[in-house]
């Protein structure tokens, strides 16, 4: 199903929809008209295209399996009733909030893309960039994790390269470089790429590093062993610096 707004704003209520929904405002935008109801729920796919979906104060409620969602200048605001996966395309910011797992696919803002779940927040695309933003900021506060789709063999992405994040765990592959910077103390239980550099406001507790090249560990807190009796970094160059302790006694 779809509905096209030629010109002017979608004030969007509650659509429904057991397949597939499109909604498109052109050139306007698509607003919250029913307060903090659901806005689209659809069995599979929404897509939504305007000029800004949702607005930083009132964000566009959706409850989708997949959502896609084409912005201009206005950016994209959404909240999800529980997980999703989702596309994204602006000029500027994106901010998504939901209530279960995340997938990140093929997402492209000119400004920041800020994603907060309560559950894991998942990079999907194996070999290609999920994210290119001017800064991505990930929450996944309390009991999430941050990691790529699928675990053996195929969790790698390409990069994971600028992404600042608080979350209690991660667990990132990359087939290349990954550099994070963690706002708060964190659990890295494993990061594996040919380069790999984290740095942590707090502490930074540690599982495996595995890094082909080079690993650079800094925290403005204490760096400590998160993985009692076993090796917590293999790299051919390693670089460490804390604020606190290194391991305890």
């Amino acid at each position: 199903s779809s509905l096209v707004i030629a010109n002017g704003d979608m004030q969007l209520g509650n659509a429904f929809a057991n397949g597939t929904l499109t909604l498109t405002a052109s050139g306007g935008e698509i607003v919250d008209f029913n307060g903090c109801g659901i806005n689209a729920s659809v069995g599979q796919t929404l897509t939504l295209n305007a000029n800004e979906i949702g607005t930083s104060c009132d964000a566009i409620e959706t409850g989708a399996n997949i959502l896609v969602a084409n912005a201009g200048i206005g950016g994209i605001f959404v909240t999800e009733s529980d997980g999703l996966t989702f596309t994204g395309n602006t000029p500027a910011n994106i901010s998504l909030n939901a209530n279960g797992v995340v997938n990140i696919l093929n997402t492209v803002a000119g400004g920041a893309v800020a994603v907060r779940t309560d559950n894991d927040a998942v990079f999907g695309s194996f070999g290609s960039t999920d994210v290119t933003a001017g800064s991505l900021f990930i929450d996944v506060t309390p009991s999430g994790v941050i990691r790529c789709a699928g675990f053996e063999p195929q969790a790698f992405c390409a990069d994971i390269i600028g992404v600042t994040f608080i979350a209690p765990q991660v667990s990132l592959k990359a087939a290349n470089t990954i550099s994070v910077n963690a706002a708060t103390s964190t659990f890295v239980s494993l990061a594996q790429a040919n380069f790999v550099d984290i740095n942590s406001s707090a502490d930074l507790t540690v599982g495996l590093i595995n890094a082909g090249t080079a690993a650079n560990l800094g925290a403005s807190g204490s760096i400590l062993d998160g993985d009692v009796g076993g090796i917590n970094v293999i790299a051919t160059n390693f670089n460490v610096s804390g604020g606190g302790t290194l391991g305890t006694a």
